[in-house]
């Protein structure tokens, strides 16, 4: 058998609480807790260990009890015997389901109470129990200690108390001593640990001092990405607004040479006209009597008949054509 080892101890109002790391099962007490579900179905963590300890009449008893007053709901407890445990009864405690909300806090503190109750119930003085819905329920440790705690020592303080002997015992050491910080905190005077009410008020303070900077640093940053954003969506509609006056600009420009070369075309077209109008007889064939018109064909004839020559071409003389045109002209003159 292994032993149990005692971290703290104290006495409150007449009620001896303890601090220990070991094996519940072995715990020589009236009422060991088990951390039980609604149908006090036995099967891993502190309620597998139980029954292999203590038997498979503790699940048979269980079943019995269930048939008896139903499934037992969350924050309450049922009851038991224990087998082949050196106790004589069995609390089950059915804690909650870690979720995260508020609830769930006060679920436990119901199976805590619920525990207390059910031993004084039945006259029992000495009671163990362990951090209940911590394992496989997923309640965090430092809370469930918190409030395992603080639920006992308001029990003891307000309720018509029959214990003497409480002890708080797991097995691992991590709960173990997550529990015994927690103890310390909550019966320091009863320990004759020298606590500063002050102090503890002081770091109390810093600590909300922190969360409220650590919020505004928060508050800050959000403000800044903000501004940044700002800043970029300016920049960037201020590109936008270049880009577009760039592109107005040049469609201008090029409205403008257009504009420009219609405007010369268009003048070219009317020096045209003017032209045409202040030389009309440039445009129109001579006009004058038929033997002027046949002299001046002669003439042109022989220049171009000369200019040949003087360019060193045989032009092709039609001898006829020339002495009609002689015998035409001197019938004339």
């Amino acid at each position: 058998m292994k032993s149990s080892s005692v971290l703290l101890t104290t006495v409150y109002k007449g009620v001896n609480l303890s601090v220990v790391r070991g094996d519940i099962t072995n715990e020589i007490v009236d009422a060991i807790v088990n951390a039980a579900n609604q149908h006090l179905s036995h099967g891993g963590g502190v309620a597998g260990a139980i029954i292999k300890k203590g038997g498979y009449i503790i699940q048979q008893e269980s079943d019995k009890y269930v048939k008896q007053h139903g499934i037992v709901h969350t924050g309450n407890a049922g009851i038991t015997g224990p087998g082949k445990l050196n106790c004589k009864n069995v609390i089950h405690a059915v804690g909650p389901v870690y979720s995260g909300r508020h609830e769930d806090q006060v679920l436990l503190a119901d199976a805590v109470k619920n525990s207390y109750r059910k031993a004084q119930e039945f006259n029992l003085k000495s009671i163990s129990l362990p951090a209940i819905s911590s394992g496989i329920f997923g309640f965090p440790k430092d809370l469930c200690a918190k409030i395992i705690i603080s639920e006992t020592k308001s029990y003891i303080d307000s309720e018509n108390n029959l214990l003497k002997i409480i002890r708080f015992v797991n097995f691992d050491s991590i709960t173990c001593e997550i529990m015994a910080e927690q103890f310390r905190k909550v019966f320091h005077k009863e320990l004759g640990l020298a606590v500063n009410e002050d102090e503890e008020e002081k770091k109390t303070e810093d600590n909300i001092e922190v969360k409220s900077l650590e919020k505004k640093v928060e508050e800050l940053n959000i403000s800044n990405t903000k501004v940044k954003n700002t800043e970029k969506t300016y920049e960037e509609e201020k590109k936008i607004e270049i880009n577009t006056k760039k592109n107005i600009v040049n469609n201008t420009n090029q409205v403008k040479v257009a504009a420009t070369v219609n405007i010369k075309k268009t003048n070219e077209k009317d020096s045209s006209l003017k032209t045409n109008v202040a030389n009309p007889v440039q445009n129109k064939p001579h006009v004058g009597n038929a033997s002027q018109n046949k002299n001046q064909n002669t003439l042109n004839q022989k220049n171009k008949y000369q200019l040949n020559s003087v360019q060193g071409k045989k032009p092709k003389i039609n001898i006829s054509l020339i002495l009609y045109k002689e015998k035409s002209l001197s019938r004339l003159s």
